[in-house]
């Protein structure tokens, strides 16, 4: 299984969607390794986006992961294009 690793964070790929054109990834807190929520494509949107799961707290910092996470995400679906 592919992970990415940030400061806060561990983003576990989960695979392809349902329609297979983008892909998806469980987000779990790097320390605890509680589950936290999924990044998938959000097609109101046209990127990916973060799906926190309810009850989920963030500080600037982990939002900035998060953040940063589908900035790149988003530059690789664009060159795969």
């Amino acid at each position: 299984m592919d992970t990415s690793n940030s400061k806060h964070l561990e983003y576990q790929f989960s695979g392809p969607s349902s329609s297979g054109k983008t892909k998806t990834w469980d987000v779990y807190n790097h320390t605890t390794d509680v589950y936290i929520g999924i990044i998938k494509w959000a097609g109101n949107f046209r990127k990916y986006a973060f799906f926190a799961e309810p009850g989920m707290m963030f500080d600037a910092s982990c939002l900035e992961d998060v953040a940063e996470f589908l900035r790149a995400e988003m530059i690789e679906h664009r060159l795969l294009k």
